[in-house]
């Protein structure tokens, strides 16, 4: 997941990757100097795309999943803190890190 800092801390931009789709369009770079062409995502944000990405494992076929980890710029790791659904009211992937990425 890329981070910039910015005014808003409860926000934090995903990168859009350029790599998994060639061409011009939605897709950036995470090497992309302009940081007006990343989405803002919150907390909610980030656990839809982990959900997403748990769907997509779920399916059992890697070429979708590795276009869905670049898109949403987070690795599908099932034991991560991510993943563990016990932990979404304490793991806050937006709001509970501060401006040098610690928790």
């Amino acid at each position: 997941m890329g981070r910039k800092a910015q005014a808003d801390p409860n926000l934090v931009c995903l990168a859009r990757i350029d790599d998994v789709i060639a061409g011009p369009g939605y897709l950036v770079s995470f090497k992309c100097p302009d940081r007006h062409r990343f989405d803002k995502c919150s907390d909610a944000d980030v656990y839809e795309s982990v959900d997403e990405l748990v769907r997509i494992a779920a399916t059992n076929i890697p070429a979708e999943l590795q276009v869905a980890e670049q898109t949403h710029g987070i690795n599908y790791e099932p034991s991560g803190l991510l993943f563990d659904m016990s932990l979404r009211g304490i793991v806050k992937p937006v709001t509970g890190w501060s401006v040098t990425g610690c928790m």
